[in-house]
C-alpha cells in the first residue's frame, strides 16, 4: 500500500523524466541546422540546387520532414519558411509564406509537411532556402540552409533582336562527295557564343529544305545532344546530308539549359549540297538571232530575242540555269525535263536597259552558270552586238511600248486618188490611174534619212523619198496603179510610212497607219455562156421550149471563188441592134430586163438563167423589114457594186423564121 510519502516520490521522478525530455528535446532542436534540411522536389540538380523551370513557373513545393521530438498533447509549434537572396548570414533571411502550425500530439505519418514559396518570392537567380519552428516552449530553432538556383532565362543573344540565338557558322559553304569523305561522320557547325550558356545545356538541330519559319515549333531534329561549353558544336549526321541529296537548305537550332528552358528558333544558315559527278564542260551561250551578223538590232527585239543553252555532262533535271545578259540577271529557269538545247527568253525589258544609245553597236556580255542547288557552275562569255539607235521624234522614256516600231509622233500619211481627188478614199473612178501619196515632214528629221512608203504591207519602191529638210512641210510621191490593183480593193485598207538614217540602217520607225477606203480595183468576173447557139448565132433553134413559152438560156458560171453564200448578183439582158460592132450601139427599144438572186446554194456553184417571156425580151429584136438582126448582151455584177462584174457576153442574133419570127408553140 502506498503511502503519501511514497505517491509524491513517484510524481517527482515522473516530474524529473518529463524535464530529462525538454532537456533532450531542447538540445536536439538546437542541432536541427544541420540535421533537418527541407526537402525542395523542384530541384533537378542536387549539387547546385538548380531548379526546373516547371517548378520555378508556379509557388515551389517544399516538404519538410518530421523531426525527432514532435508536439505533445496540448502542445502547439509553428513552421514558417524563411529565403534570402543575398547569402548565408542569419540577419539576409527573412520569412516567406503562410505559416504552419503542427498541434500536438503530432504523428510522424502526418509528414512530410507541404509548405509553398510564393512564386512572387523566386527571384531569378541565387537563393538560400530554409526553415525555423518556433517550439512548444517559445524557443526558435533553424533548419540546414538549401542552396537554390532559379532559372526561367532560356539561352539568347542579348546582341540580337529579341534575343534570338546567332546563326551556325559552317567550316565550309558547300557539301560535296570529297567533304563527306574526309567527314565519315558528317558535318559540324560551331555554336556562337550566347548568353547564360553552362555545363548541362543540350540542342537540337534542324535541317530544312526551306527557309524555317520563327514560330514554328519544330519537333523532329536530326541530332540532339550535350553542349560542350568550351567549344560548342552540333552534329549534322552524314546519312541526312546523304538522303536529302542534292540542294540548298537552312541548318537551326534549339538550346535547352538544365533548367529546361528552351530558345526560340535560331537564326538559319544556308548550306549548299552538290553531290554526285559534277556540271561540267559547259558549252558557250548562244544567241540565234545574232548567229550570222553578231547583231542584235530592233527587229530582233521585236521578234523575241533568245539565247541557246547547249547540253552539258552530269545534267540533271534538279539544275537550273542562270543567265546574264550584260549585267542583268534573268529568271533562273529550271532544265527539268526540257529536251537539249534549251531557249531562254530575253525580256525586252532587260534588252532596252542594257543598252546605252549610241550610234555604233554595243558590245554586250552573255554568260550563264548552272546551278546545282545555288552553287554555280560558270560558262564562259560570249560577246554580242546591240543597235537600238533610231531616227526621228524623241520617243517618250520610259517607252512602255517599247520595242514597238510605231512612233506616236510620227503622223499617218494620207492618199489622193488619180481620178476622184478623194482624200484616203478611191473609187471606180480612180481606176487605171496612179494616185498621190502625201506625208507631213516630221520632227527632227535630218537630211539624207530615207523615207519608205507601204500600200497594205507592199513596200512602194518608186515612192521612196530621201529627206531634204528644205522640202515641205507636205511631201509629194506617187503611188503607181500596179500597187493599188495587187493589193485589190479593202474597205480598210493600212497605209504607212517608215524612216530610217540611212539606206542600209537596220532599225526603223514607223508612223501610224492612215486607213483607205479603197475601191478602185474592177473585178472582172467570169463571163455568161449562152446555151443552144447555132453556127454562131443564136436563132430559134437557141430557143428553149418551156411549154407553151420560148427563152433564151445563159449558163452563169461558178462564183464560189468571188461570193459567199447569202450576197447577191444582179443579171442584165441589154440587146442591140445589129450583128456586128459595126452596126452601132442603138439599144432595142423596151426589150432590157435585169433581176437580182440570191446566192444559195443551188445558185453559188452556177446556174442557168432563162430570159423570158419571148414576147417582152426576145421578139422585139426582130423588127422587119428594118431589122432583123440583133446582139444578144448579158452580164452581171455584185448588187450595188459594179467594180465587181463581168463583161457584156455578146453573141449575134436572129430569130426569123424565113419572113416571120419564130413560131409559138
Amino acid at each position: 500500500m502506498n503511502t503519501p510519502a511514497n505517491s509524491s516520490s513517484k510524481r517527482q521522478i515522473a516530474e524529473q523524466d518529463r524535464r530529462a525530455y525538454r532537456l533532450a528535446r531542447t538540445a536536439y532542436l538546437s542541432r536541427l541546422l544541420t540535421e533537418l534540411p527541407p526537402v525542395v522536389p523542384g530541384i533537378i540538380d542536387q549539387t547546385d540546387g538548380t531548379l526546373s523551370r516547371e517548378a520555378a513557373s508556379a509557388d515551389l513545393l517544399i516538404q519538410i520532414p518530421a523531426w525527432k521530438f514532435l508536439p505533445e498533447e496540448d502542445d502547439t509549434e509553428t513552421v514558417q519558411l524563411q529565403i534570402s537572396t543575398v547569402g548565408l548570414e542569419p540577419s539576409t533571411f527573412r520569412d516567406i509564406g503562410e505559416s504552419k502550425e503542427v498541434v500536438g500530439p503530432a504523428d510522424p505519418s502526418d509528414f512530410p509537411l507541404e509548405m509553398f514559396v510564393p512564386l512572387n518570392q523566386l527571384a531569378e537567380g541565387r537563393l538560400w532556402l530554409r526553415y525555423k519552428i518556433v517550439t512548444f516552449n517559445s524557443s526558435t530553432v533553424f533548419s540546414s540552409i538549401v542552396p537554390l538556383i532559379c532559372d526561367r532565362t532560356a539561352p539568347y543573344n542579348p546582341t540580337l533582336p529579341d534575343g534570338q540565338l546567332d546563326a551556325l557558322s559552317l567550316p565550309i559553304a558547300v557539301i560535296d562527295d570529297d567533304y563527306l569523305a574526309d567527314h565519315p561522320n558528317g558535318l559540324t557547325a560551331s555554336i556562337p557564343t550566347y548568353h547564360t550558356a553552362r555545363e548541362g545545356d543540350t540542342y537540337q538541330v534542324f535541317y530544312f529544305d526551306h527557309f524555317p519559319s520563327e514560330h514554328d515549333d519544330y519537333s523532329t531534329p536530326v541530332h540532339r545532344g550535350p553542349v560542350d561549353v568550351a567549344a560548342p558544336q552540333v552534329l549534322i549526321p552524314r546519312a541526312v546530308i546523304e538522303e536529302a541529296k542534292d540542294g540548298k537548305y537552312y541548318l537551326a537550332y534549339y538550346l535547352t539549359d538544365k533548367a529546361h528552358n528552351k530558345s526560340r528558333i535560331s537564326l538559319a544558315t544556308p548550306l549548299n549540297v552538290t553531290l554526285g559527278a559534277l556540271p561540267k564542260n559547259l558549252q558557250l551561250p548562244e544567241v540565234p538571232l545574232a548567229q550570222a551578223d553578231n547583231l542584235i538590232d530592233l527587229k530582233d527585239a521585236i521578234q523575241g530575242v533568245t539565247v541557246l543553252i547547249q547540253t552539258y555532262d552530269n545534267a540533271r533535271e534538279t539544275d537550273h540555269i542562270a543567265i546574264t545578259w550584260g549585267t542583268a540577271p534573268l529568271v533562273i529557269e529550271p532544265v527539268g525535263a526540257k529536251p537539249f538545247p534549251i531557249y531562254i527568253n530575253v525580256p525586252n525589258p532587260i534588252l532596252h536597259d542594257q543598252y546605252t544609245a549610241t550610234d555604233v553597236p554595243q558590245a554586250t556580255a552573255v554568260k550563264y552558270a548552272i546551278l546545282r542547288g545555288e552553287v554555280p557552275f560558270p560558262s564562259q562569255p560570249i560577246s554580242v552586238d546591240v543597235d537600238f539607235s533610231i531616227v526621228g521624234p524623241v520617243r517618250p522614256d520610259p517607252d512602255p511600248t517599247w520595242p514597238d516600231p510605231i512612233n506616236p509622233l510620227l503622223p499617218p500619211p494620207s492618199v489622193i486618188g488619180g481620178g476622184s481627188d478623194g482624200l484616203n478614199k478611191l473609187d471606180h473612178s480612180d481606176a487605171n490611174i496612179d494616185a498621190t501619196l502625201l506625208f507631213e515632214l516630221y520632227d527632227n528629221a535630218q537630211d539624207g534619212e530615207v523615207v519608205d512608203f507601204y500600200w497594205e504591207g507592199i513596200l512602194v519602191t518608186e515612192a521612196r523619198y530621201t529627206v531634204d529638210t528644205s522640202d515641205g512641210p507636205t511631201v509629194e510621191r506617187i503611188l503607181p496603179w500596179e500597187y493599188i490593183l495587187e493589193a485589190s480593193n479593202n474597205s480598210e485598207l493600212k497605209l504607212y510610212y517608215t524612216i530610217r538614217k540611212t539606206d542600209d540602217a537596220l532599225n526603223e520607225q514607223q508612223s501610224k497607219v492612215q486607213l483607205v477606203n479603197a475601191n478602185a480595183v474592177i473585178i472582172t468576173l467570169p463571163l455568161p455562156v449562152y446555151q443552144g447557139v447555132v453556127k454562131n448565132w443564136i436563132n430559134c433553134d437557141s430557143l428553149a421550149n418551156s411549154g407553151a413559152e420560148l427563152s433564151l438560156k445563159v449558163a452563169i458560171p461558178d462564183l464560189r471563188s468571188h461570193f459567199t453564200l447569202g450576197e447577191k448578183i444582179t443579171l442584165y439582158w441589154e440587146p442591140w441592134w445589129g450583128a456586128s460592132e459595126t452596126d452601132g450601139s442603138d439599144p432595142v427599144i423596151d426589150a432590157q430586163w435585169n433581176e437580182t438572186i440570191t446566192l444559195d446554194v443551188d445558185h453559188i456553184g452556177g446556174f442557168i438563167w432563162e430570159v423570158k417571156p419571148y414576147k417582152d425580151y426576145l421578139l422585139p429584136t426582130f423588127n422587119p423589114p428594118d431589122q432583123i438582126r440583133a446582139r444578144a448582151r448579158v452580164r452581171y455584177n455584185k448588187e450595188d457594186d459594179p467594180g465587181l462584174s463581168s463583161e457584156w457576153a455578146v453573141q449575134r442574133m436572129s430569130i426569123a423564121e424565113g419572113g416571120s419570127s419564130c413560131s409559138i408553140p
